[in-house]
């Protein structure tokens, strides 16, 4: 399962790599992997997230609640 996330990012600000790297920890503790990072010229970053396909089938669904709460 594929999930896309659109942020703002201002490269020159220096906080724009701190946004990134947030998100990046924030989706990886609900199982995704970074498949694409693109920044538009309008200020905008797009960044495609991957979960594994080991992990799409989850055995019960208290198991999908588990790290949600970032």
């Amino acid at each position: 399962m594929d999930n896309r996330r659109v942020i703002k990012f201002f490269p020159k600000s220096g906080d724009g790599s701190g946004e990134v790297g947030r998100l990046i920890d924030i989706m990886g503790q609900n199982g995704y992997e970074l498949l694409s990072f693109t920044i538009a010229p309008s200020t905008a970053a797009t960044l495609v997230f991957e979960r594994p396909a080991e992990q799409h089938v989850s055995s019960s669904p208290a198991e999908e609640d588990v790290g949600a709460g970032a």
